[in-house]
């Protein structure tokens, strides 16, 4: 049996499925499925299309009487038209004076409005570059951080299957003016740290970055490193080794 997606009474549906059917507009329509469109968000829709596609041949109609001209010109014969109109008459109560401060403050507009619309094209150019610049450098700067903390990686021995843990703390360092990548403040860590400093701290909270030789420092019964364990040492390790 196949279900309809609206019943004009409740009596019509079927026996057993009136839970998936709420009563809209004198109908019983078919909601029983979390997210489904009924015929009433259909007909929104088209409703909503029909009017976008309407504003829109107004709006083609309306730009036809411009024939080919470009917006830019349409502005300029507007502010032209309005220059115009500032030298008729204004009537037996206008002075000379003031028409003349009338026609000069249209003819000034005319002659600015192109220079306004280049300004704000220029500023708009500027913001978009901007935008484009801090994107770019924020791509360097991180590019930057995860070189130095690669470099920390391979310094301070962290197991390969850790690397990837490591480089998502990315977000906490900061690229300073003297060339280096610092912890930042606020970020839940000691600020100013370099990244080999903070690995240093990681150590006794993230010990399985580091195999037990190198994370835990492993000793032999006498208190001291072993030779294997020295072999096994970073260059690092090995020139703050004392035996």
């Amino acid at each position: 049996m196949k279900l309809e997606s609206s019943y004009d009474s409740k009596e019509g549906i079927p026996d057993g499925y009136a839970d998936l059917f709420t009563e809209e507009d004198d109908k019983f329509v078919f909601t029983g499925v979390t997210g489904i469109k009924t015929q009433k968000d259909i007909d929104k829709l088209n409703e909503a299309n029909r009017k976008v596609r309407a504003d829109l041949k107004k709006a083609n109609d309306a730009l036809k009487a411009f024939g080919d001209q470009s917006p830019e010109e349409i502005a300029s014969s507007l502010e032209e038209l309005e220059e115009l109109r500032g030298r008729v008459d204004d009537g037996d109560d206008a002075t000379v004076e003031e028409r003349i401060n009338k026609a000069a403050e249209a003819r000034v507009k005319r002659l600015m409005g192109p220079i306004e619309r280049k300004l704000q094209k220029a500023e708009k150019d500027r913001e978009e570059a901007v935008g484009s610049r801090d994107v770019l450098q924020g791509e360097i700067t991180s590019g930057k951080i995860t070189s130095a903390l690669n470099k920390a990686i391979a310094t301070m021995g962290v197991r390969s299957s850790a690397v990837e843990d490591v480089l998502m703390y990315e977000r906490i360092f900061e690229f300073t003016e003297e060339g280096e990548a610092r912890t930042r403040d606020g970020v839940g860590v000691t600020p100013g740290l370099s990244t080999d400093e903070w690995m240093k701290d990681m150590k006794e909270s993230k010990p399985h970055w580091w195999d037990p030789s190198k994370g835990g420092g492993s000793k032999g019964s006498s208190g001291g490193s072993s030779a294997n364990d020295v072999e096994k040492m970073t260059t690092e390790e090995k020139l703050g080794y004392r035996g």
